[in-house]
């Protein structure tokens, strides 16, 4: 008798604090995906529970920009996970937020790459951490460094012209060809590494390079939802989508190239590593 009774406590706790649960997700939804409506501001309604628009991105993001300015204005608002973003496409006020009130505006949405030393970086950084790191940076963008590495640039051109004047009697895909000189670029006067990027398709830094700029849903997703300390502590784990390799990658090379530098001190270089 007295077990029967205490099934049946347990049971009706269980669905009590089940349904409050429910409840409670219901409200914490509404209260959510209705922050625009309730400030009178139009935008594409969430589709996918607490991943707001985060899917309507499977399409180019101009296209997906160009066809909500369309819709719903030059300002609307959208859901990034469970963020309201506002997006903005009037010239004006665009020109106001990053000129005469960009002390409240600097900081960027956060990087979907969590990784502790990649969210450092000055596109993910913030607040005052954000203007020690430019302070620190803008310097090599001047004028005279930055002449410094036209010899490197200019290697890079080469290499692309000769790609270019191998292909002259058929079809050219623009898009593969520039982001291979890109990646050029970014390897010569950031890594000082040669990638060769029009001839060797199999090159590491390229394969890397290439992983760190896709954006993978499940990837996403999960940098959205786990808070930054589970992240972390997921990341050294070497969890699945959590771990990945190409952090691992440019993270060990970035140290390999400044212990060289130290070891070669006196050696001269010209480029954006040597140059800070």
């Amino acid at each position: 008798m007295f077990q029967s009774d205490l099934n049946r406590l347990i049971t009706a706790t269980l669905i009590s604090l089940i349904l409050v649960l429910i409840v409670f997700l219901i409200k914490k939804y509404i209260d959510i995906y209705s922050y625009w409506k309730r400030h009178g501001i139009n935008g594409p309604p969430n589709k996918y529970l607490f991943l707001g628009n985060f899917f309507d991105f499977s399409q180019p993001l101009a296209l997906y920009l160009v066809e909500n300015h369309r819709k719903y204005g030059k300002i609307y608002g959208i859901y990034q996970g469970v963020k309201p973003a506002l997006n903005v496409a009037d010239p004006k006020l665009i020109k106001r937020v990053l000129v005469q009130d960009f002390h409240i505006f600097r900081n960027r949405p956060n990087s979907f790459n969590q990784d502790r030393i990649f969210r450092k970086n000055l596109a993910a950084i913030r607040d005052n951490a954000w203007k020690r790191i430019r302070s620190i940076l803008s310097p090599m963008f001047t004028t005279s460094k930055l002449k410094k590495m036209e010899s490197l640039m200019q290697t890079c051109i080469d290499s692309l012209t000769n790609a270019i004047e191998k292909q002259t009697d058929q079809s050219i895909m623009i898009r593969d060809t520039t982001g291979n000189f890109t990646m050029d670029v970014i390897a010569k006067c950031a890594f000082a590494t040669e990638t060769n990027a029009h001839q060797d398709k199999e090159n590491y830094f390229i394969k890397n390079a290439v992983k760190i700029f896709d954006f993978n849903s499940i990837n996403t997703i999960v940098a959205i939802v786990t808070p930054r300390f589970l992240f972390d502590f997921f990341t050294s784990l070497r969890l699945p989508f959590y771990h990945r390799s190409e952090n691992e990658f440019f993270i060990n090379l970035g140290f390999h190239l400044i212990k060289q530098r130290q070891e070669r001190e006196g050696k001269h270089f010209d480029d954006m590593l040597q140059l800070m």
